[in-house]
């Protein structure tokens, strides 16, 4: 499957954009940053492994040690696409 990077929904689309182009993708879907995150979406970095050294990247709030960044828990939607892409996910508070 593999989507690569881009901004991940809480209905669990992805919206590709290059690794490091989540900025200029936020403003081609006439957001900011700040209102992907706080609504929620999921800035996806890359295929788990794709850090050297690093078997998945996913933190909440850290640095990105994995292959996401998440503002908030994710949805299910969100976790299903996630887990179907290999990425670890940490247990849930």
């Amino acid at each position: 499957m593999h989507g690569g990077a881009g901004w991940l929904d809480r209905d669990g689309i992805l919206y590709p954009c290059a690794h490091g182009g989540h900025d200029h993708l936020a403003g081609q879907l006439g957001r900011t940053v700040a209102d992907l995150e706080q609504a929620g979406w999921i800035r996806v970095l890359g295929p788990p492994g794709d850090l050297p050294g690093s078997p998945n990247w996913l933190l909440d709030r850290g640095p990105p040690a994995v292959g996401f960044h998440a503002c908030r828990h994710p949805s299910e939607a969100q976790r299903a696409w996630l887990l179907a892409e290999g990425h670890v996910l940490p247990d849930d508070d």
